[in-house]
């Protein structure tokens, strides 16, 4: 043993002993401990975690084959043939404490490998017993075969894993059928004991039941007379039919917990679709919740080793809070006396976990006084020494967990208290003085700690209003000492009108009036959170009380109130014409937009694409009258007709010209094609189909693909009918396009078109690689691949969840197009809202608590600044646009004394570029295009020269214009002295010149007179005004070299951007 090992495990023992409910300095502890030079201390290092909190199987398997080494039992029982072992020298309390460990360590987490091992010990044990005489009893038939059920049932719920400890229990089970006499009682009872066991697995809905059904088939040929056979069997499939159609729903869920970047929202789901259902299922909610808290305490402990950074394991150990609370309040809704106890055993289970949850103590604290300190320990048992509520308390308060957390002690002490205030009698006199001290002194501790644990404290003062509430519900109540409690409260919180209130309601409650009318006056000019409250309570107070001048004088005094902190609001949040005139600027945006998608309807879609370069959002220029600049009035023909198309209309035209095309349901893909094909032999094969609107054929390295669109996705069924057909004398595959196509997302950021392929390009040929346009959100990562034939896309599956980076796997799938939605930018803006407003000491678990009562979140983010320090804003992402919608209903709501703005956030807003000149200067065309160029892909082709803000390309053009993030960026590019080559083609680049009317000089003076100031835009509401440019003393002079007549203006820019001039 090394002297820094040994100076390494004394300073952490010494850590251990200051703080011993500090997880991460325990996983320190057993990972020093695992290291070769201090093996020996691996027993106790696991030992002293155990003593705090529950392991999981990362903990609990080493320690156990640790055990059964010492008395040569092998623990790779995998491996292991079934042989006896020698026992002669295992005393029974030794095998009795290794037996015991088994059953401590499934009861901390479900864990299906410590269950699988536990039953294979017994089976192993059990054919041994006979070498130990002294262990025969603790070893025999109906003891094994009621520790191996306790173990098989303890993991049977679970939906794929479970059949893995049914198929070891059946294989005992058959083994000792297989030893009674042909014809005995004992074979008969067996047989059917058997037989339940297989008929109690068709009743559950699970991954093998398929496999179970098989099992009984083959017990039964083997068991019964072959005349019972077919009637056994029927049963049993009719038995089966309804568990496996419940499987068949509940496989998607099982699906999507394979990909761990969504397992959170997964499990959320199916917990919730299993508690809605009509007959919820208590073992199914409970295996799930089993699961999803196993997972996330194991992913708690590799972030612990890892010692990942301190946000992602805040974030997980908010999760594993989340699933015990949910488990927990599920076990609570079912009054029976079985699941109360259940609650019980969990609530125990739970605090052992997360001890530094105040709400999980809490749902502990409740569940104990539901059920009269009926507690059970971890077998199942009568505890011999029954925890009492005080107990519970001081030790949850013993952890020193909770005392640094306002949140986590608030429900800990309103739920002991609670107990305790119960425990009263209804009006309790003063004789019952010591009683009712215990609770006075729980809530005033429970006051001080949170104070001195949050600066900003208790913006509810749930514990004072509780307090008070005590006071004044004795029978004799204690008014005196209610009041001194606000009035320190008050003191204490300055600037919450709450407290205020608090304390001015509770002396006109009691006719102190004259004192309530000095307390409004003194407080009435202060800063507080919310004056307007106050004011509103001194008002009703005087015209309920007041005379006619306290009437006038309290009112005139809250007008100038009222007036200087308008006044004050105006002056930190600006003009209030502000807001209008804002308000004016979207309606303006919001017809001008309205009117371009008309415009597309009739220009095409190509067109259509051009134009929306210029919408209000992108190019939209601000002349110096502050006036929006106006339309070009050399609008075509086409475009004036358009204006006059309504609304209404414009959806069917654009319909019509295949704006909406459902691509992803209405393609078929065919490969296997030989070479030389045409689309007309293509259209002969599919012509029974239905409509096809379009055919491309594509030749590979290895093989001729196609893919044929329909016109609707009615002609989809027809036309894979066609898969295996035989075309100029080769049977090619059809298939739709998306059965082989990928969803790629979450792969490093460095990593490009080159990379996507020879990664993927391993499984198999691929069709195509597909990448977004980053034009409005720069920070999507994601792509799709397209294989040619659904095999490889299959196989590609393998590579989800690989680790690329570290902290970062990847995210592979199928592009089900049912899920496009989920993964749409357009979706996500409408499923996502923008919080502002927030308190510093807002966390991510206060976001979560309030924002999901309208539904499941799948993202929050906090912005920090370089600091850490949290900017005071965030952004929530829902599952759905109804709960992001429902959501907005929390506008102005106060969380931690600061009231919120939510607002839906749009990802795709964009400043508004006013200086068109600097715009200009980093802008370039591309032309030579090859044709169908990618956005993305023409982005990472420039990026590796400069860097890029945003591409618009123009297909029907093979052009593209390219805005660079800088002039000096622009300028690079230009001058690049070998060419940029794409697509075996070279790239023409090409400096948008700047238009001769905005190259200006001033002459004289820096005044000058707009474009438009001879016919200028009136602002919404004001009155047409000219302006006479011969009263103009200064006028801005636009040089040219262009020839007189022919000199281009900002309308002429504006056409050579959208269109060729």
């Amino acid at each position: 043993m090394t002297s820094n090992a040994l100076e390494s495990l004394s300073a952490l023992l010494t850590s251990l002993s200051e703080a011993p409910y500090d997880l991460g300095l325990h996983a320190k502890h057993i990972q020093l401990a695992s290291s070769p030079d201090l093996e020996e201390q691996f027993d106790d290092a696991t030992q002293l975690l155990l003593n705090f909190y529950a392991a999981t199987d990362q903990v609990w398997l080493p320690f156990l084959q640790t055990k059964m080494q010492r008395i040569n039992i092998p623990y790779d029982f995998d491996n292991q043939q079934e042989s006896e072992l020698d026992l002669k020298d295992v005393s029974l309390e030794v095998l009795l404490d290794l037996l015991d460990s088994f059953r401590k360590a499934a009861n901390d987490y479900l864990s299906i490998s410590i269950l699988k091992s536990e039953i294979q010990l017994l089976t192993l044990l059990h054919s041994s017993a006979s070498s130990n005489p002294e262990l025969e009893p603790l070893l025999s038939e109906d003891a094994v075969r009621s520790a191996i059920s306790t173990a098989a049932l303890g993991g049977s719920w679970h939906m794929t894993q479970g059949h893995v400890l049914w198929d070891l229990q059946v294989a005992w089970e058959l083994a000792r059928l297989e030893e009674k006499a042909p014809g005995s009682v004992e074979r008969e009872i067996m047989m059917a004991h058997v037989e339940s066991l297989h008929l109690d697995r068709l009743k559950q809905p699970h991954s093998h039941n398929e496999e179970t059904l098989q099992s009984y088939s083959s017990f039964v040929s083997k068991y019964y007379n072959p005349s019972e056979y077919e009637t056994r069997l029927v049963a049993a499939s009719q038995l089966r039919n309804g568990p496996a159609k419940a499987w068949s729903y509940k496989e998607r869920y099982e699906m999507g917990l394979a990909c761990i970047l969504i397992i959170l929202m997964i499990y959320e789901s199916y917990i919730f679709s299993e508690r809605r259902v009509k007959a919820p299922s208590v073992m199914l909610i409970s295996a799930l919740h089993e699961r999803a808290i196993e997972d996330f305490a194991k992913r708690r402990w590799e972030a612990l080793l890892r010692d990942s950074e301190a946000e992602v394991k805040k974030a997980l150990e908010n999760d594993l809070r989340f699933f015990w609370s949910s488990y927990i309040n599920s076990m609570a809704v079912q009054r029976a006396l079985e699941h109360h106890e259940r609650e019980l055993s969990i609530a125990q289970r739970a605090v052992r976990s997360v001890p530094g949850s105040g709400e999980i103590w809490a749902k502990f604290v409740r569940a104990l006084e539901r059920g009269e300190n009926d507690i059970v320990d971890d077998n199942g048992a009568p505890a011999p020494e029954q925890e009492s509520v005080t107990d519970i308390f001081a030790r949850a308060m013993s952890t020193s967990l909770l005392q640094a957390s306002m949140e986590q002690m608030l429900p800990l002490f309103t739920a002991v208290a609670g107990y305790q205030k119960r425990h009263l009698k209804e009006r309790p006199m003063l004789s019952d003085a010591e009683t009712f001290e215990i609770l006075v002194n729980t809530l005033e501790t429970g006051m001080t700690l949170i104070r001195k644990a949050s600066k900003e404290g208790d913006p509810y003062l749930t514990l004072e209003n509780f307090l008070a509430g005590v006071y004044m519900s004795l029978e004799t109540p204690l008014s005196e000492r209610a009041i001194a409690l606000w009035k320190s409260t008050a003191k204490h919180y300055k600037t919450s009108y709450l407290a205020w209130s608090k304390y001015a309601g509770l002396l006109i409650s009691e006719n102190e009036y004259t004192t309530a009318r000095a307390l409004f006056e003194d407080i009435s000019p202060k800063k507080i959170d919310w004056p307007e409250a106050i004011w509103k309570q001194w008002i009703e107070f005087e015209q309920l009380h007041g005379t006619l001048d306290d009437i006038e004088s309290c009112l005139e005094k809250v007008e100038k109130l009222s007036t200087k902190a308008e006044k004050q609001r105006a002056k930190v949040c600006g003009h209030p014409m502000s807001l209008e005139m804002c308000l004016n600027v979207l309606l303006q945006e919001a017809a001008e937009t309205r009117q371009a998608w008309i415009d597309a309807a009739q220009l095409g879609e190509d067109q259509q694409k051009e134009q929306t370069i210029t919408q209000p959002s992108e190019q939209m220029v601000v002349d110096s009258t502050g006036d929006r600049k106006r339309k070009a009035e050399e609008s075509d023909t086409a475009t004036q007709a358009s204006k006059r198309v309504k609304l209404g209309t414009s959806y069917s035209i654009v319909r019509l010209i295949g704006l909406f095309r459902d691509r992803e349901n209405s393609t078929v893909f065919v490969a296997g094609l030989v070479p030389g094909i045409t689309d007309d032999d293509l259209r002969t094969l599919f012509k029974d189909c239905g409509a096809i609107r379009e055919i491309k054929i594509t030749p590979l390295d290895r093989s001729v693909v196609a893919t044929v669109e329909f016109m609707d996705r009615e002609s989809i069924p027809p036309a894979l009918t066609k898969d295996k057909k035989r075309l100029e004398d080769a049977e090619i595959m059809v298939h739709l396009a998306w059965k082989s196509t990928l969803y790629v997302t979450n792969f490093p950021e460095a990593s490009d078109d080159e990379a996507v392929r020879k990664l993927f390009g391993t499984y198999g040929e691929i069709f195509d690689v597909r990448w977004p346009s980053k034009k409005y959100k720069s920070t999507r990562r994601f792509c799709y691949v397209q294989y040619t034939d659904p095999t490889s896309a299959s196989a590609a599956l393998s590579l989800n969840n690989c680790e690329m980076e570290p902290g970062r796997k990847l995210a592979v799938y199928i592009s089900n197009p049912e899920r496009k939605q989920e993964r749409s930018d357009a979706a996500a803006n409408q499923r996502e809202i923008y919080v502002a407003g927030l308190a510093r000491s807002v966390t991510e678990a206060d976001i979560r608590n309030l924002f999901g009562t309208f539904g499941l979140i799948s993202a929050i983010r906090l912005p920090q600044d370089e600091k850490g320090v949290p900017k005071g804003f965030g952004f929530i992402e829902f599952n759905d646009m109804e709960s992001a919608n429902a959501a907005l209903s929390l506008n102005n709501y106060e969380l931690k004394r600061r009231r919120l703005a939510v607002t839906l956030a749009d990802t795709r807003a964009q400043p508004r570029q006013t200086d068109t000149h600097a715009r200009r200067s980093r802008t370039l065309r591309v032309k030579n295009l090859p044709a169908g160029t990618q956005e993305g892909l023409l982005q990472q082709a420039l990026e590796k020269h400069a860097k890029v803000v945003r591409i618009e390309i123009f297909h029907r053009k093979n052009e593209a214009i390219v805005e660079m993030d800088s002039a000096a960026e622009a300028g690079r590019l230009l001058l690049k002295p070998e060419p940029i080559i794409f697509g075996d083609q070279e790239l023409q680049l090409i400096e948008e010149d700047l238009p001769a009317s905005s190259r200006v000089s001033t002459v004289a003076s820096p005044m000058f007179v707009p474009r438009g100031a001879g016919r200028p835009r009136a602002g919404l509401g004001s009155k047409r005004q000219t302006t006479d440019l011969n009263k103009s003393t200064h006028v801005t002079v636009a040089t040219s070299s262009a020839p007189p007549g022919n000199g281009k203006g900002q309308d002429d820019f504006r056409r050579m951007l959208n269109h060729d001039t």
